[in-house]
């Protein structure tokens, strides 16, 4: 909504009930708080109609005169229709919350868009995050009746309706032809409140951006998980320096103001989504740590802890994640504008939450959750339990159990690739005796065996 529409409805020269989207701004429910929405708007061009500048020289004069003083023609008309998608999810406040699941809603619902849109396939099923989410769809054609629809049926349903060639498309967007020096005045004011509202919206979102890094900054779990506190830290290192450099310094120097706002607001846009998914990702990375006191560490970094001299531990077992590291674009541009020579921290993400089938995904967790109670009930102060990070280089598969001995750094393998078996159970490893009779005392003899 641009300024000038804005002032209109606030000033009550203009009736908001008159518009075709006025009931998707009256609706509202007792449960509002335990529902998440994201409204998406389409704007579907059919048909363009203009007048040629040719005809506007011939007429001008002969329309001032017949008006008494014209201030605008109308010389561009698109054709079309206009819809408005409100998407609504029933949060579970035991484990959910609004803000993330309106995130997580929109990020899925823009990816989706982008493909089945575009698509010839009659469908195409929705993320997880979409599902049990349904769609009450506006439209400026039929601004009588709403369209109640579950999430999946809304692109095919949008599709039939934006090839219906029976419709009568109505005026969506007008262009007009200012009168000069009639009003140039006027237009330079209105110009300058809609720089002032785009930047008062800039500032807005650059106050979540902090807001939202000091609380991902805060949390507790980020010091246990070290390639996100790494990463992270290097983003609100560069955030101290970003405002302060301002953002305008570092565009084409040849741009307009209002060229400039509009960069802006275009990156700020692509912080807000890069910083929603960073903070998916560490939510997805804390979740590994609830309920346990493992610590979480690279897999060369285990080594070297347990090839020290102050070392304590006489062997180390730790449960294998694959982490992938991706370069970071956005983080490469902001080191540009602050002018930072210092490489930009590569991007962690977890396989097992982006690249694993559900199924062996659930039986890696069940495994993951066996292995920390084993850590946590059955203490044994020679024993060292971790969580192991291995690169993308490496031969390691996610959900295997790794044994290091520190004595000669020998590492044996336990590979999960079924129902996780606890040690104390049946498992043809002597190597393994210690772990297995942690209460035995180390003066014992041990017997080497199948057990």
């Amino acid at each position: 909504m641009n300024s000038h529409l804005l002032s209109s409805i606030q000033q009550g020269t203009l009736d908001i009930q008159s518009l075709w989207f006025a009931k998707c701004f009256n609706k509202k429910s007792e449960n509002e708080g335990d529902v998440a929405q994201v409204d998406v708007i389409f704007r579907i061009a059919k048909r363009t109609e203009t007048l040629k500048i040719s005809f506007l020289d011939e007429k001008m004069n002969e329309y001032q005169l017949k008006t008494g003083g014209l201030t605008h023609l109308v010389n561009q008309v698109v054709y079309g229709v206009e819809y408005i998608c409100s998407m609504r999810k029933t949060i579970n406040r035991s484990c959910e919350t609004k803000e993330n699941v309106e995130a997580s809603m929109y990020m899925a619902a823009k990816a989706y868009f982008d493909v089945a849109l575009s698509s010839d396939l009659a469908y195409i099923k929705p993320s997880i995050e979409l599902r049990n989410v349904r769609c009450k769809i506006y439209s400026s054609l039929h601004s009588l009746h709403a369209m109640d629809l579950f999430f999946g049926h809304v692109c095919p349903w949008l599709k039939q309706n934006m090839n219906n060639e029976c419709q009568t498309w109505q005026p969506i967007k007008m262009s007009l032809f200012s009168i000069p020096k009639k009003i140039e005045t006027m237009l330079y004011f209105e110009s300058l409140a809609d720089l002032e509202l785009e930047k008062a919206k800039n500032k807005a979102v650059w106050n979540w951006i902090v807001s939202q890094t000091l609380f991902l900054s805060a949390n507790r779990q980020l010091h246990r998980i070290p390639p996100f506190f790494k990463h992270l830290e290097q983003f609100s290192s560069a955030l101290k320096n970003l405002w302060k450099a301002t953002l305008a310094n570092h565009f084409c120097k040849t741009d307009t103001p209002y060229q400039t706002v509009a960069k802006i607001s275009t990156f700020l846009r692509e912080v807000t989504e890069w910083l929603t998914n960073r903070k998916r990702e560490i939510e997805l990375a804390s979740s590994l740590l609830k309920d346990n006191l493992l610590a979480m560490f690279d897999l060369e970094n285990i080594k070297i802890r347990a090839s020290s001299n102050d070392y304590p531990f006489k062997r180390t077992m730790y449960f294998v994640f694959r982490i992938d590291y991706i370069e970071d674009r956005l983080m490469e541009k902001i080191n540009t504008f602050i002018k930072r020579s210092e490489t930009a921290v590569k991007l962690p993400i977890f396989r097992l939450f982006h690249a694993i089938e559900d199924e062996k995904r659930r039986t890696i967790m069940e495994n993951f959750r066996k292995f920390t109670k084993e850590a946590r009930t059955h203490f044994n102060p020679d024993i060292c339990y971790c969580i192991g990070l291995a690169s993308p280089s490496s031969s390691y598969i996610d959900g295997e159990i790794q044994v290091l001995d520190t004595a000669d750094l020998r590492r044996e393998t336990i590979r999960l690739d079924g129902q996780f078996c606890l040690p104390f159970f049946l498992v043809p490893y002597s190597h393994l005796i210690g772990f297995i009779y942690h209460s035995r005392k180390s003066s014992e003899p041990i017997q080497r065996g199948t057990h």
